[in-house]
């Protein structure tokens, strides 16, 4: 299962639909959930955030930052840069050390937030121009089934795509 609600303007998930994704994961699905898809419930417009939703099966966090205390998971940042592999034995990761390779003169550019990962980071951005790194791919190690957590449009690396899917098969 993905989820996907990047590029919409609501980010809405049910509880009713949180709950049933999260016993999903539990008992042996595999989600794939991308940037800040499901991070508000229609009945609690205040709470921001996967854990009020989908409990602990989300990898990542939405902290408070800023003098404003304004929550991560809503604050776009644009990274021009490369991916790093964090883990280059995991299964995903395997023959991508760097995404473009090393040599290639061509960087990203990716549409991230500032999560915090409460999972196994298998990947990060660093932004060319800053130096500043973000979490990039997550997964959230479970007894039975797979979370996993895109911090940009995973369609701008086919490849690591086409490994995580072949993973989760």
């Amino acid at each position: 299962m993905i989820l996907d609600q990047s590029n919409q303007a609501s980010k809405e998930v049910s509880r009713q639909l949180g709950d049933a994704i999260q016993k999903y994961v539990k008992t042996g699905g595999k989600l794939i959930t991308i940037r800040d898809s499901g991070i508000r419930r229609p009945d609690s417009p205040d709470v921001v955030g996967w854990t009020a939703t989908f409990g602990d099966v989300i990898p990542v966090d939405c902290t408070y930052i800023g003098i404003l205390n304004q929550p991560s998971c809503t604050q776009r940042i644009v990274v021009r840069g490369r991916i790093f592999s964090q883990d280059t034995k995991h299964p995903i990761m395997q023959g991508f050390e760097q995404v473009p390779a090393e040599g290639v003169n061509t960087l990203l550019l990716l549409d991230a937030l500032d999560v915090t990962p409460n999972g196994k980071e298998l990947a990060y951005m660093e932004d060319a121009r800053t130096g500043k790194t973000y979490t990039a791919i997550v997964e959230k190690p479970l007894v039975v089934g797979k979370s996993l957590y895109f911090n940009y449009d995973p369609g701008d690396t086919p490849g690591l795509l086409e490994a995580t899917v072949k993973y989760l098969k």
